[in-house]
């Protein structure tokens, strides 16, 4: 259902959103907390300055990702191996979650990005489609190939020992 979106609406519309592409943009741009936060800002700044009073919640996500994704791709950041954030994790979770981590930044933005979107941000498919502007099928495809790197970049990461 679409809805206009107010201005409580559109604070509570990035409220909501805000935490999943700041996530996002962080592993986007190799963990640089500073320039994520800074890209995510721009990426949001951007979407609020195209966006119509007609758009509904959905269509201000896909315009902020899209544009995050774009800026990510610009960004020139050093890969960060922080692990502060599985800090409160006891070690036996923590470990996995790290050698994942690492896998993850090693994959290039147009991999990762499809699978950054699916099982981090919880996006539909059609939401991806929008937001890489394909088909929603190619969506899909490109989903499944990111996981099928990601799985060989972890094995990678293993065989040299994490």
């Amino acid at each position: 259902m679409e809805y206009q979106l107010d201005k409580n609406s559109m604070k509570l519309a990035i409220e909501s959103c805000q935490q999943k592409i700041f996530a996002l943009t962080l592993y986007l741009v190799g963990g640089d907390r500073n320039k994520a936060y800074d890209v995510a800002a721009a990426g949001f700044a951007e979407a609020l300055q195209t966006a119509s009073p007609l758009e509904d919640e959905s269509t201000l996500m896909v315009r902020a990702v899209r544009s995050v994704i774009e800026r990510s791709r610009d960004t020139k950041a050093i890969p960060f191996f922080d692990d502060a954030d599985f800090a409160d994790l006891p070690r036996p979770k923590r470990e996995p979650l790290r050698l994942m981590k690492k896998a993850l930044l090693g994959l290039d933005l147009d991999t990762k990005a499809p699978l950054l979107l699916r099982d981090q941000a919880h996006l539909s498919y059609k939401e991806i489609s929008a937001i890489l502007e394909v088909p929603e099928k190619e969506a899909r495809i490109r989903t499944t190939q990111a996981r099928v790197q990601l799985r060989n970049k972890l094995d990678e990461v293993l065989r040299h020992g994490g």
